[in-house]
């Protein structure tokens, strides 16, 4: 049997485009996007094998989607995790900043701060499949943390897409104290 697609008709008609087509996700740290059976167009993270190339990540932004195939990334020692994940990255605030991942795969997050040359673990967060999600309490202000997110063993490096987001608690003010003199 032949099978006929009528003309104009596409896979994804949102998209305007069939899957497999190449397409633009919008995010710079990309490359070879292209629309997805999901109907999503989605590139490949751009050199975020190595933590010093680590996707940076803005506070309250909406969540982004990158794939982890083609990973080469070794996993950072501190956690039992797998190879072939993503480094993201974000500054401290100074406040609570909760870190939130989903995946297409088991998946699991690692926490550092410090330089790439010489990290500081903090933690793994590995709830099983489904959202992740890890607080940084009462962040450094200015200070690089580094997440990195892969399958959670270290004997299936299983690739896929990962999403991540950052909720940022709003920074407490600072109110200068004042000095009365009293007589």
């Amino acid at each position: 049997t032949l099978s006929v697609k009528e003309e104009g008709a596409f896979d994804c008609p949102v998209l305007g485009a069939n899957v497999g087509d190449a397409c633009d996700d919008g995010n710079p740290n990309t490359f070879g996007d292209v629309v997805t059976a999901d109907c999503e167009c989605l590139g490949v993270a751009a050199g975020s094998d190595t933590c010093a190339d680590a996707i940076a990540l803005d506070c309250n932004a909406s969540p982004v989607t990158f794939s982890s195939d083609g990973s080469t990334a070794v996993a950072p020692s501190g956690c039992t995790i797998g190879a072939n994940g993503l480094w993201f990255s974000f500054l401290g605030t100074g406040a609570d900043i909760t870190i939130i991942s989903t995946a297409n795969f088991d998946h699991k997050m690692s926490m550092q701060t410090g330089t790439c040359g010489a990290l500081d673990w903090i933690a793994c967060k590995d709830g099983s499949t489904g959202v992740e999600t890890y607080t940084v309490p009462s962040s450094v202000a200015n200070q690089m943390y580094y997440v990195y997110v892969a399958h959670y063993s270290t004997s299936i490096n299983a690739t896929g897409n990962i999403t991540i987001s950052l909720d940022c608690a709003v920074v407490p003010n600072c109110t200068a104290p004042t000095l009365t003199l009293v007589e």
